[in-house]
């Protein structure tokens, strides 16, 4: 911006005549003048101000306001001290008086290094908690959306979410996607795990599906192309690659690895298969409500039961396998009075899958678990403490990670010896099973930790692209 001549020396050596040359009686001229100066006193508050040899004027933060707060202030003030304030301490020298009207624009000016400091400070971290209320309108929420890419995501279209379905004026989804939409997919089963929506053995599943498919979709120099058939796989015409697309793409490539590798850090028991199906019980509840005359009274009884149920059950192995063995029966005969109200009845067959889906792969890594077998085993167990008991407890309560559980069989032998030292019959059979189940627990743990790190290494293998063809050699 270029600098008008007044704006630097003649405002400045005009204000000092009217200051200290007697030109009181100049009240225009002294208005124009400090009226000009309080355009440069705004923009010295939001930066920095500076006059270059060739009178251009750069404006922009000051260096220091990217560092720590306190070195902002003497950073600024250095650059502040004009013929102003000379002419300001000259006048009041010759008459004090002038100082009870002609001093608050040069007041404003000495201030606004100040000023500049205390608007550039870092606002505090943190965030207002939510409600209960919003909390669970959040989680529904989440539940919803994940319903669609659980719906659509699966073998029909090999594993790719559709770019979108249409329900009005009639039900038709759009066989294609984009790379963006892969992305999302991908990562969208990885956040459905966190919520407890799905179990890690789902989250594999859907993973290496995807996974499959896009090995097969043509690329141009690892980068996917903008548009695929669902259905087919083939590029839609005309193929061309969106630098925008592919790059998301990469960077969820990249995340999905990196989540990947986290299950062999988590817990056998889910930490959220509680709230995971509290929330889709909710939206269930929420649609059954809204269709009260079709699904009946004594349905939503039930449901409310259900529901009072989920809420008071503790998140511990034992529990949660007895309560979802308990939970999946009585969702096996849970009816409403008339079935034909399309969103009961998905919500209660995405209740049903999920109760599944959580109980089966629980059994899966820590079959001991089992209603009819844990019993027997928790009343072996030595007393709780802070020796093996205690840690034997905590891994046969599924507190253990996978990558513990892979290596339960060499930790366990001195419980099975302990289980074995009683000569009754019974307590011989319990130590065979422990053994057995030992042996399926390190192999079943170390299958699934194995294919999370292979899915995690085709991940970023996929993440891949060529930019050199982006670049222009000849343009700097």
């Amino acid at each position: 911006v270029k600098l008008p001549d007044r704006l630097d020396g003649e405002v400045d050596l005009g204000l000092a005549q009217v200051l200290v040359g007697g030109q009181r009686d100049d009240p225009a001229r002294l208005a124009l003048g400090h009226g000009e100066g309080a355009g440069a006193v705004a923009q010295v508050a939001g930066g920095r101000l500076e006059v270059e040899r060739d009178r251009v004027v750069n404006l922009g933060l000051d260096a220091a306001s990217r560092e720590e707060g306190q070195q902002l202030v003497p950073s600024l003030g250095l650059h502040h001290v004009e013929v102003k304030h000379v002419a300001l301490a000259l006048a009041a020298w010759r008459d004090p008086a002038i100082l009870s009207w002609a001093a608050l624009p040069p007041a404003g000016w000495i201030l606004a290094p100040l000023v500049a400091w205390w608007i550039s400070r870092p606002r505090p971290a943190g965030r207002p908690p939510l409600s209960p209320p919003e909390v669970s309108f959040l989680r529904r929420l989440a539940r919803r959306t994940w319903a669609y890419f659980e719906h659509f995501a699966g073998p029909e279209h090999n594993g790719l979410p559709p770019d979108n379905h249409q329900e009005q004026p009639e039900g038709r989804t759009a066989s294609r996607t984009s790379p963006t939409n892969i992305g999302l997919g991908l990562l969208s089963a990885v956040a459905a795990r966190d919520f407890g929506y799905v179990s890690a053995d789902q989250l594999l599943l859907r993973t290496r599906r995807a996974l499959d498919t896009m090995d097969r979709l043509d690329r141009y120099r690892g980068h996917f192309l903008n548009w695929y058939d669902t259905r087919t796989g083939r590029p839609l015409a005309p193929p061309y690659v969106s630098t925008v697309d592919s790059g998301n793409l990469a960077a969820h490539l990249l995340v999905l690895a990196s989540a990947l590798k986290e299950i062999e850090t988590d817990p056998v028991v889910p930490p959220r298969w509680r709230e995971g199906l509290q929330d889709t019980a909710g939206i269930l509840r929420q649609e059954s409500a809204r269709a009260r005359q079709r699904v009946g009274e004594a349905f939503l009884a039930r449901l409310d039961r259900l529901e009072s149920e989920l809420a008071t059950v503790r998140a511990t192995g034992p529990e949660a396998a007895a309560f979802l063995a308990r939970w999946g029966a009585e969702l096996s005969t849970l009816e409403p009075a008339s079935r034909g109200d399309t969103d009961v009845d998905f919500w209660l067959d995405a209740l049903r899958r999920q109760c599944g889906d959580m109980h089966g792969d629980l059994l899966h890594l820590a079959p001991w678990l089992d209603p009819g077998e844990w019993p027997r085993l928790a009343a072996a167990l030595p007393a709780t403490g802070s020796g093996d008991g205690a840690v034997w407890r905590d891994d046969l309560e599924g507190r253990m990670s996978l990558g513990a559980s892979a290596g339960a069989k060499a930790r366990w032998d001195a419980l099975i010896e302990a289980v074995r030292s009683d000569p009754s019959p019974e307590r011989a059979a319990l130590a065979g099973r422990l053994r057995e189940w030992a042996a399926q627990a390190c192999d079943r743990a170390g299958r699934r930790i194995a294919e999370s790190r292979e899915l995690a290494q085709r991940a970023r293998e996929l993440s891949e692209i060529d930019l050199e063809f982006l670049y222009s050699r000849s343009r700097k």
